[in-house]
């Protein structure tokens, strides 16, 4: 590992601007042997987009892999990164209305990316079936986002990382045997049971200090 007061970092290399592609100019200074040395590495800056109904329509393009993503039927794989219009992106959000009434998904995974799933998200998604895995960086659940998610099954897992959960957004499904919710105490987040039904437990899990 390199001693901090061994390099340099030209700040005047680094953009305060909207560029997207950046050259940045590292320097390596050894006194010990007498020498100097400098490199310029590109670098490119990749932003968030959340996925819109037209993204889900139309399919996506996965950064890594470079292969067309098809979002709008059987079983859903969203992926982290993407490229859209020629530019790198994160997909951090799920848009509005994204899946709205899409009767032709099976089941959807979503990536650690996603911060917010937004207001009926995932609307009378009907055939919407099995367990929900929420990723651990989730902060918010738009009203009616999962509305009438009523194939969804077994235990829901709200993470510790979810501070908002709107109106409604599980109305209708009926099958979920549980909602847990980690890391908050009861009331906590407001609106419980979030449009529920009776059948389904509502079971706070407050985190535990020193656990």
């Amino acid at each position: 590992m390199i001693p901090e007061d061994q390099f340099h970092i030209d700040l005047k290399t680094v953009p305060n601007n909207d560029k997207e592609v950046f050259n940045l100019k590292f320097t390596l200074i050894q006194d010990e042997i007498g020498k100097t040395i400098s490199k310029t590495e590109a670098f490119v800056i990749q932003r968030e987009i959340a996925l819109d109904q037209l993204m889900v329509k139309n399919g996506v393009t996965d950064l890594i892999s470079g292969k067309h993503v098809i979002l709008n039927e059987g079983d859903v794989i969203i992926p982290e990164e993407i490229l859209y219009n020629e530019k790198p992106y994160f997909i951090t959000s799920i848009g509005s209305s994204a899946f709205y009434m899409n009767k032709a998904i099976t089941s959807i995974k979503i990536p650690e990316s996603i911060k917010s799933i937004e207001y009926e998200a995932f609307y009378y998604c009907e055939n919407l079936k099995g367990e929900l895995i929420l990723p651990k960086t989730l902060n918010y659940i738009g009203r009616f986002a999962f509305y009438y998610g009523s194939g969804l099954t077994g235990n829901l897992v709200i993470p510790d990382s979810v501070t908002s959960i709107g109106n409604y957004a599980f109305l209708s499904c009926d099958s979920l045997e549980k909602i847990i919710i980690q890391g908050k105490s009861e009331g906590e987040i407001t609106g419980s049971p979030w449009g529920a039904p009776d059948t389904v437990t509502i079971e706070w899990q407050p985190s535990q200090e020193g656990a």
